[in-house]
């Protein structure tokens, strides 16, 4: 049995062991585009890319620099190679959120970035995800506070706008 994958551009990727020159933009962008949030429960399909999208535009709309912006874009890009666990799920598996925060560890900071997510970026994204719940979910499961300043955008959309505005947002936060 390997220890890697192969992505949708071709490239073998060892999520376990990655190494940088195994990570690109264009994989994250297809893979998040096409998982879909809360392990599919939602009214509609709404994916875990349109989701990073909403956190980067928050993330703007609260005044933070272009690195933030791009930290918040990228948050949950390891679910790209590891798939999206569901909170109560993933709570209980420590040695996942281990492997899981090395891989993004390893893709912020091929993109320049601080390896460690910061409590901001937590904090947008833990609001963001009540948020989505409320409206695409049903019963309000997550108690939490903060308030988002965007109105988010939880239409439903293609994979592939998905993936184009994705990528379109990653160019202008690079440049």
């Amino acid at each position: 049995m390997s220890d890697s994958m192969v992505t949708q551009s071709g490239e073998r990727v060892t999520p376990l062991a990655c190494d940088e020159k195994q990570i690109h933009i264009e994989d994250i962008a297809h893979a998040l585009s096409q998982l879909c949030r809360a392990n599919g429960h939602t009214k509609y399909f709404y994916s875990v890319g349109q989701h990073c999208i909403n956190c980067a535009l928050e993330a703007k709309a609260r005044g933070f620099g272009k690195q933030l912006q791009l930290t918040a874009l990228l948050h949950d890009a390891s679910e790209a190679y590891m798939a999206d666990l569901i909170r109560p799920i993933k709570q209980q598996m420590p040695k996942y959120c281990e492997a899981e925060d090395q891989l993004l560890a390893v893709i912020l900071k091929k993109y320049g970035l601080d390896p460690e997510l910061p409590a901001s970026i937590k904090m947008i994204d833990d609001a963001m995800l009540a948020a989505e719940f409320k409206d695409l979910v049903g019963p309000e499961l997550i108690e939490y506070q903060a308030e988002l300043i965007t109105e988010p955008d939880l239409k439903e959309k293609t994979c592939s706008e998905i993936k184009q505005t994705y990528l379109k947002l990653f160019q202008e936060l690079t440049q």
